[in-house]
């Protein structure tokens, strides 16, 4: 199937580049190669009064798995969904079935907790316009 067959609500999901956000640190297991997120913990006003008390932990450590790990890698702006599909697909085929709903799913999850931003890429006819 060529990129004109697909429909043009997934096609500019596939377009979509993933770039991580700046203010995450993360840490990469130099015998695993898999990335730990390390991000500040976001607490409403009450926990805010709470945590002095209860010495509440102030960041979030968040493991991720072998294929996440490399999908945090790829979310460097300069690859798009359809790259990093194409790249999990080779790497680890039918385990990752089916392969743009398992990344879409994760990098949602990321833009949704704030560690990553989604830029999407004009289209022809927008760059064409401009």
């Amino acid at each position: 199937m060529s990129l004109s067959e697909v429909p043009e609500d997934a096609r500019r999901l596939l377009l979509v580049r993933p770039v991580r956000n700046p203010e995450v640190e993360w840490e990469e297991d130099p015998r695993t190669h898999r990335i730990t997120l390390v991000y500040p913990k976001e607490f409403s006003a009450g926990e805010r009064a709470l945590k002095r008390v209860f010495r509440a932990v102030e960041e979030i450590r968040r493991p991720l798995d072998e294929p996440g790990s490399d999908i945090w890698r790829m979310c460097d702006g300069e690859h798009d969904i359809a790259d990093i599909c194409t790249e999990v697909d080779a790497r680890y085929k039918e385990s990752m079935e089916p392969v743009l709903k398992r990344v879409s799913d994760f990098i949602k999850l990321l833009a949704d907790r704030g560690l990553v931003r989604l830029r999407r890429e004009p289209s022809e006819a927008e760059q064409e316009a401009a």
